[in-house]
Order: C-alpha cells, then sequence, then structure tokens
C-alpha cells in the first residue's frame, strides 16, 4: 500500500500509478516514514568484538582530544570484498573543534601491517562532547584478510564556528532500498532499469536571525545494537533541484539523501536514521 499526504506548507504531490512526481518533494509516505534520534552516548568499552567479513576484530579507542566510539563500530566487506568500516568519532575536548579524522591501522594474521586509512567525519565543526559519524575504506584490502584494526582520531584544524550546525532538520519519507515505486522528481529521477535506491527527503530550516552558507545533511543509520551500518550525505537545494548558496534567516532547504550501495542498501530496512546539519 503506498500512502501519501504533503507536508504543512509545502505544494502537494501528485501520484501518477506507481510513480511519484513531485510538485513539492516534501510528503510524508506514511508506509515509509522514520524516526529520527540524534546520536548520543558515552565512551564505550573498547573490547568489544566486531565480526570483519569472519575475522574477529577489537578495536581500541584512542586517548585524548578525540576518540572513536568502539561499541558503535561496523565492519565487513565491501560490495567488491574490500575492508570497510563505519562508526562515531567523538570530540573529547573542552571546546569545538574544526573536524575529525580517523584512522584506522589494518593488521594481518602474522601481525603485518597492512595499511593506514584514514577518513574525515562530514560533521565540521564538531561541538564540545559531540559525537559524529564517519565512514573509512581500505581499497585494496580484502576484508578476510584483516585481523585487527586500531583505531585513532585527532581533531582538524578549521572554522570551529558552530553558527551554522543549527539548522533544525525534519525528515518527511524514506524509500526502502529496492522498493517498487518509481520517484521522478526535479532533483532525482530512478533510472530506467536496475534496483531502485533507498532515497530519503528531508529540509533543513535556518531558524536563526542570520543567513547560512551551504547546507549539508549527514544521516547515519544505526543497528538495534548501537552500530552505524551506513553514513550518506545530501547538499541542500531549492524546490526545483538547483543548488542553494546560502539559506536566508527563517528559510529552508530541500535534501535527497541516497544509498544506492547493494551491500549497505538492504541492510537499512527498518533501521532508524540519526542526523546532523551543518553550513559553511
Amino acid at each position: 500500500m503506498f500512502v501519501a499526504t504533503h507536508a504543512p506548507g509545502h505544494r502537494p504531490t501528485t501520484i501518477v500509478g506507481s510513480t511519484v512526481r513531485r510538485r513539492s518533494a516534501a510528503l510524508v509516505l506514511v508506509a515509509f516514514v522514520a524516526l529520527v534520534v540524534p546520536a548520543c552516548g558515552g565512551r564505550s568499552d573498547p573490547g568489544a568484538a566486531i565480526d570483519v567479513g569472519g575475522a574477529t576484530v577489537t578495536p581500541a579507542v584512542a586517548t585524548g582530544p578525540a576518540s572513536v566510539v568502539s561499541t558503535t563500530v561496523a565492519a565487513g566487506a565491501a560490495a567488491d570484498g574490500s575492508w570497510r568500516a563505519s562508526g562515531l568519532a567523538r570530540n573529547d575536548s573542552g571546546s569545538p573543534a574544526g573536524g575529525l579524522q580517523v584512522t584506522a591501522t589494518l593488521t594481518g594474521a602474522d601481525g603485518r601491517t597492512l595499511g593506514r586509512f584514514e577518513t574525515t567525519s562530514p560533521v565540521a565543526p564538531v561541538r564540545a562532547g559531540e559525537q559524529v559519524p564517519f565512514s573509512v575504506t581500505a581499497p585494496g584490502i580484502a576484508a578476510m584478510d584483516a585481523a585487527s584494526v586500531q583505531w585513532s582520531a585527532t581533531a582538524t584544524s578549521g572554522s570551529s564556528d558552530a553558527a551554522g550546525r543549527d539548522l533544525e532538520v525534519a525528515v518527511y519519507w524514506t524509500r526502502a532500498y529496492g522498493d517498487g515505486h518509481v520517484l521522478d522528481l526535479p532533483s532525482f529521477r530512478d533510472p530506467a532499469g536496475g534496483t531502485h535506491p533507498l532515497v530519503l527527503f528531508a529540509s533543513l530550516t535556518n531558524a536563526s536571525t542570520a543567513p547560512v552558507g551551504r547546507s549539508t545533511l549527514v544521516v547515519a543509520w544505526t543497528s538495534p545494537d548501537g552500530r552505524v551500518v551506513a553514513v550518506a550525505t545530501g547538499q541542500g537545494t531549492d524546490p526545483s533541484g538547483g543548488s542553494l548558496d546560502s539559506i536566508i534567516a527563517g528559510g529552508s532547504a530541500d535534501v535527497l539523501v541516497l544509498v544506492d550501495d547493494p551491500v549497505q542498501g538492504p541492510a537499512l530496512d527498518g533501521l532508524t536514521p540519526s542526523t546532523w546539519s551543518a553550513a559553511r
């Protein structure tokens, strides 16, 4: 069953057969509605073991001004068999950081270092004590070859002004990965063939008294045991899908977030997304 109602303050959506054609994409698809729960929590047990493509990995949490929260880490094989992981990093300092960089050092069963792989959280700046999502890949390193991983996190340079982080997020609907309903929106159209990606539609509202710059929505899907299964981002656009350089005070932007990964996409069905917003 496909049920849709338009959200207050937005033009209605027309449903033609199994195709959604948007006059405004801000509709509520009741069949796919998702709750938004902010990521929270403190430092976790660093000895929690996770499965990496059949190998048991015990992540370590770095000490100092930033850390990786070990029990939020999910690691496994990408579609090509290479190692990848996602989780939450935390700003442990008493002040905002320009960003958080995460490093994963992979080791094989023979104790040999397979490589060091770095990533930066898409959420920036990072408030004091805040946890933000990250995802890291290890191209060319098979997940089955990774016997252990050592995690570290550091604060990166950049503006620590968090004024652009105070955007209000409203998630209107999510279409599950592989769902048969066809989307035909100003900013996205399903391809003629192939599996449909997961699509999440939301809005970002500038509730401050001053304009903010380009806006980004960061979404992390978390498993029932608290592990981050996937991380994805979307840029703020106008109702026609055009790019927005800024959002005026009291204004809003539309955001579409896509997940087309054939491994992660099906695993997100029924999981609750957590959201972070930022503008520069």
